[in-house]
């Protein structure tokens, strides 16, 4: 399944700095290029200018679909024109970390970072090329980020929608009224048709 997009891009006046640092490296894989981008900003209030999408899939991955201009990265991308990251990348690490919501959730508070970007894929390609924005998808991913927790900050050991265990330090959604869940076990729940209430006890999620 699909999971819609995350939109990082803040609109700002002040100028980004970027990093010099870009270096190519090769994984296990066959020929599957990785760049490494160094990207600073002054402060979170500045814009990284990327939209991603978590495609939930292993070959893929945090597909980067949209970079907007005046971030961080499409400065990136004016200075080295003969390394651009585009959209249909996949970001696989950023400052060491690898899950998907953890990426997101990092891209928010860091002013240092340190990513590493696949290139795109026919397949990725063709995914992006599928790919929908949905304002609704943007607010809600926005949201969730806004409410992670710890899971044993919310007393939460089980994902009621998927119902695997959660680790104490498992980083969850949690909820005003107390439930938690996996982030993106709620993103399914809440981006369903006329969905917009806690799974256990229907409160209103906002």
């Amino acid at each position: 399944m699909l999971l819609p997009f995350q939109d990082l891009f803040i609109q700002d006046s002040v100028p980004a700095q970027v990093a010099h640092d870009m270096a190519r490296t090769r994984c296990g894989c066959e020929d599957l290029e990785l760049v490494k981008v160094t990207l600073e900003r002054e402060s979170r209030a500045i814009a990284i200018g990327a939209r991603l999408v978590d495609t939930e899939t292993k070959e893929i991955g945090l597909m980067i679909a949209r970079i907007s201009e005046g971030g961080v990265l499409s400065e990136w991308n004016a200075r080295n024109q003969s390394a651009n990251v585009a959209p249909g990348d996949s970001l696989v690490e950023l400052n060491g970390l690898t899950a998907p919501w953890a990426i997101m959730e990092e891209m928010g508070k860091a002013v240092a970072l340190e990513m590493v970007v696949r290139r795109a894929t026919p397949g990725s390609r063709a995914l992006l090329a599928r790919c929908e924005i949905s304002d609704q998808s943007l607010q809600t991913t926005a949201l969730l980020l806004n409410r992670t927790v710890r899971a044993r900050d919310a007393s939460v050991d089980t994902c009621a929608i998927c119902l695997e265990d959660v680790g104490a330090d498992e980083r969850i959604a949690g909820l005003e009224c107390g439930h938690g869940f996996h982030q993106r076990c709620l993103m399914r729940w809440l981006t369903r048709p006329g969905a917009s209430c806690c799974p256990l006890c229907r409160g209103d999620v906002h």
